[in-house]
């Protein structure tokens, strides 16, 4: 679940930033679209060692999606 979440808030900032110009909204949004970056980066990280899911697979597949 947390996962989900922080792949919403990546592509919401993300498509939030898509043409703004206002210096301020551009600063907040990329405080979010840093902050999901790296936490997505810490889910791809923790699926390589195998300890996002008990299932194989599922670790290959979100390593795969978040690190490649």
């Amino acid at each position: 679940m947390q996962a989900l979440i922080t792949l919403a808030v990546f592509l919401g900032s993300l498509w939030l930033l898509w043409g703004e110009t206002r210096p301020a909204l551009v600063v907040l949004y990329c405080i979010a679209f840093g902050w999901s970056w790296f936490a997505l980066l810490m889910v791809g990280h923790d699926a390589m060692h195998r300890a996002f899911a008990p299932w194989q697979w599922v670790n290959e597949t979100v390593a795969f999606l978040t690190l490649d």
